[in-house]
């Protein structure tokens, strides 16, 4: 996590590294709607068809987007939501239709990024 929220640069590290086994882990169901992101995976997974796609190829954009100051962080699954809305969604997608699909996720998350 460290090392995502400093690239490119990496920070040292303050302190002991983290040791797995020096207490119990506990694992809970996450919130969805804290986790938006999730919750969209998990739809895109169970709807199927080319959907998948749609969030691959607007998370793309949007993480490309923070990484260059072009895109907050809270915004990102906002967008990601909105490109999964729009874009045109098949059931049983060709591989000439997941080229589309890809294309066209892209240009509405650019978009609704503002560029």
């Amino acid at each position: 996590i460290q090392y995502a929220f400093s690239f490119p640069d990496r920070l040292t590290l303050k302190g002991h590294r983290l040791d797995l086994f020096s207490q119990p882990l506990e694992f809970f169901e996450p919130d969805m709607e804290k986790f938006r992101c999730l919750a969209m995976a998990y739809e895109a997974i169970e709807k199927g068809g080319n959907m998948p796609c749609i969030l691959n190829a607007a998370n793309e954009i949007v993480n490309e987007g923070f990484r260059k100051g072009q895109c907050s962080f809270l915004k990102m699954g906002e967008i990601i939501d909105e490109t999964m809305q729009k874009v045109a969604f098949d059931v049983t997608p060709s591989l000439d239709v997941y080229l589309q699909t890809d294309a066209e996720a892209r240009r509405i998350a650019s978009e609704l990024m503002g560029n």
